[in-house]
């Protein structure tokens, strides 16, 4: 299969050969039982020329515009990258990261989610 990358195999603990998937859903406050896929994207890095971080900034933008940046993003695996956090920082986004003990560069100074929050 053409564009095969290394992607990291969370169940085995160990990168393999695969492509990026990058999905979305969205749930309604008034009916947060019915959760449904807003977007859904398979993509190999080493066929495209945009990163993985620039498809899920393009992502949040337009999702922002379209709701009047009233979304809440939750989000793991990838979404604690600093170059996402601050861009939802910067533009006022509303977000909530699930995350474990992984630390980050805040402020210039290595901390913890938890010394963060």
């Amino acid at each position: 299969m053409e564009g095969l990358a290394k992607v990291w195999e969370g169940s085995q603990h160990k990168p393999n050969l695969g492509y990026f998937t990058f999905q979305a859903s969205i749930c309604d406050p008034a009916n947060p039982k019915s959760l449904k896929l807003y977007y859904s994207e398979l993509f190999s890095i080493e066929e495209e020329a945009t990163s993985e971080n620039k498809k899920m900034l393009e992502f949040i933008h337009q999702s922002a515009i379209l709701s009047g940046n009233k979304g809440i993003y939750v989000g793991y695996r990838g979404m604690d990258r600093g170059t996402l956090l601050t861009d939802m920082i910067d533009n006022d986004n509303s977000f909530i990261i699930r995350e474990n003990d992984r630390n980050l560069l805040y402020n210039g100074k290595m901390m913890s989610y938890r010394e963060i929050a």
